[in-house]
């Protein structure tokens, strides 16, 4: 593989973690992580400064609305309109003026990988904590390359950095169990008699994971890491002291690296291998794959983007003389500057929704949330607040889907078109769709079960108000029927009076004629009256005796 001579690089570690109350409340766990982590060198800041360690203003070209999701206005208050914002995010201000330094001590030139002896110095890190309960640490490294000399090292400023070099270092620095390599220095470094600092070595370093968890110390007892291990020290004995017990497996990579100007560079196999192996931590036993090539983007002639669940790039090969006048702007000496600020923000944002996705298709999934025993669904309690969690669910991810997915995050193109690329290539789409697709069809599924419910109550109301109906009807025909029964009997009664007495053959025929009428309209209203409240009664009387059996069953 051809190698290229690094000329600027920026190196960040990215380190996922989340919450592990599924029921995070944000406002509340901020307020109460702040003062601690203040006490360990955490302090709220913006997103991306607004001024470069020289006092220069810096540029970006991401939206604001963007940064200030994150970021208090000016002069006000860390925590104000905390409720309205989706994060926060904190830089710590103790490594910048005593970064973590370890020692990494090379391989010997007889090995097929050789690579020097390098002085790491983690001299940056900041903190996001995300209202889905998900959070990212990130670290960033500087390198120094050492000779051995006399009793220790010494920095060697006379060689540049290989492209084979720096994709060796990520394979090896990016998993937090790679101990064997690393040793710390052994108290303040000597000088050599030309006044350079000599660094010796002490004992082997302990895992680098049990450090970024030093870093989360306030929030350590209630953070789980995406990807987790426990620590290989812990069933020693004696057990050391301040050991974590779980700690994080690896970290994602996200890499910038300008090589050194080459005006003959032409893009080939050998530069996308090395953007490759920069963007994914693998050592050289992992061929590229031929089909990669679909997979990044060359959204210039002389940049290669890069990126996977495993990691990102930039990387750009000048392809000016390098002086002032003839130098390309695009590539110029802070241009790896550039990129961080406006990049490494974009690969933070879809970090944080993959994550996020992941955490929420891990709550879908959850047995105290949606049982699997098909059981618990024929329970109406039980139906009822499992409906209730669905609900809450869904809501929860709709807000988060509207509020976090962008379809422009800058003014710049190229930086949109690196976003969507990013969102491809961490399956983003897929993942919302996974995630949401069961949610949808148990919405539904909620839904028609309590339509369901709800006609079935409609059912038995309007049984119950025809059942009452009948009984009214049945009641009413009942008291008709006696009514004309004693109309009948009193007519009866008059006519046998008149009979008895003699006085009936002395009235008209026509009046003979009207009372027989009135008596056969009364007979026949009785009857009809019999006809329809008989029936009636019987429906009641026979519905009662149902009811009576459902009762005993």
């Amino acid at each position: 593989m051809e190698e290229y001579s690094v000329n600027q690089y920026r190196l960040r570690y990215v380190v996922p973690f989340e919450f592990k109350d599924e029921d995070f409340d944000f406002e509340k766990e901020i307020n109460e992580a702040n003062s601690k982590l203040a006490g360990i060198g955490w302090e709220p800041a913006p997103v991306i400064p607004k001024f470069d360690k020289n006092g220069k203003k810096v540029e970006t070209d991401v939206y604001y609305h963007i940064i200030r999701e994150f970021d208090p206005e000016k002069g006000s208050a860390w925590n104000k309109d905390i409720e309205k914002r989706m994060g926060l995010y904190w830089q710590n201000t103790k490594l910048a003026s005593d970064p973590k330094r370890i020692l990494m001590i090379g391989a010997s030139k007889d090995t097929d990988m050789p690579y020097p002896n390098i002085l790491i110095d983690i001299n940056d890190a900041g903190l996001y904590i995300f209202r889905t309960g998900i959070g990212l640490l990130w670290y960033e490294v500087s390198l120094q390359k050492l000779v051995h000399e006399g009793e220790g090292y010494t920095i060697d400023d006379d060689e540049k950095f290989m492209s084979r070099t720096l994709c060796y270092f990520q394979y090896l620095f990016k998993e937090f169990n790679r101990f064997k390599l690393l040793y710390e220095i052994d108290g303040e470094p000597k000088r050599t008699d030309d006044g350079k600092p000599l660094y010796i070595v002490g004992e082997k370093a302990r895992l680098l994971g049990n450090w970024v968890c030093d870093l989360l110390d306030p929030l350590y007892d209630k953070i789980s890491f995406i990807s987790q291990r426990r620590n290989i020290f812990w069933d020693d004995e004696p057990r050391p002291e301040g050991l974590r017990r779980n700690v994080p497996d690896k970290a994602h990579l996200f890499s910038c690296v300008v090589f050194d100007y080459d005006e003959e560079y032409e893009y080939s196999e050998d530069a996308l291998r090395t953007a490759y192996y920069l963007s994914n931590g693998y050592k050289e036993s992992y061929k590229m794959s031929s089909q990669y090539e679909s997979l990044a983007r060359r959204p210039f002639d002389n940049v290669i983007w890069s990126a996977s669940r495993e990691g990102c790039g930039y990387y750009a090969w000048p392809t000016g003389k390098g002086n002032e006048t003839d130098e390309p702007f695009f590539c110029g000496k802070k241009h790896s500057d550039k990129v961080v600020n406006d990049y490494f923000t974009m690969y933070i944002r879809v970090l944080y929704i993959s994550c996020s996705l992941f955490r929420y298709a891990r709550f879908a999934s959850s047995y105290t949330i949606i049982p699997c025993d098909i059981k618990r669904y024929a329970d109406d309690e039980e139906t009822e607040k499992i409906n209730d969690n669905i609900k809450k669910l869904s809501l929860k991810i709709n807000i988060f889907l509207t509020k976090s997915i962008l379809t422009s995050v800058s003014h710049i193109q190229h930086q949109n078109e690196f976003y969507s690329y990013l969102m491809e290539r961490l399956n983003v789409e897929e993942d919302i769709k996974s995630v949401t697709m069961g949610l949808d069809a148990l919405n539904e599924m909620s839904a028609r079960m309590v339509e369901d419910k709800r006609r079935k109550v409609q059912e038995e109301d309007d049984r119950a108000e025809r059942k009452s109906e009948s009984r009214f009807q049945a009641g009413l025909g009942l008291m008709t029927f006696l009514a004309f029964f004693s109309a009948v009997a009193d007519s009866l009664g008059i006519i046998a009076f008149f009979t008895q007495s003699g006085e009936w053959p002395a009235y008209a025929l026509g009046v003979k004629i009207i009372g027989a009428v009135m008596l056969a309209l009364c007979v026949v209203t009785c009857f009809i009256a019999l006809r329809v409240s008989v029936p009636m009664i019987r429906e009641v009387l026979s519905s009662r005796d149902k009811d009576k059996k459902g009762q005993t069953k």
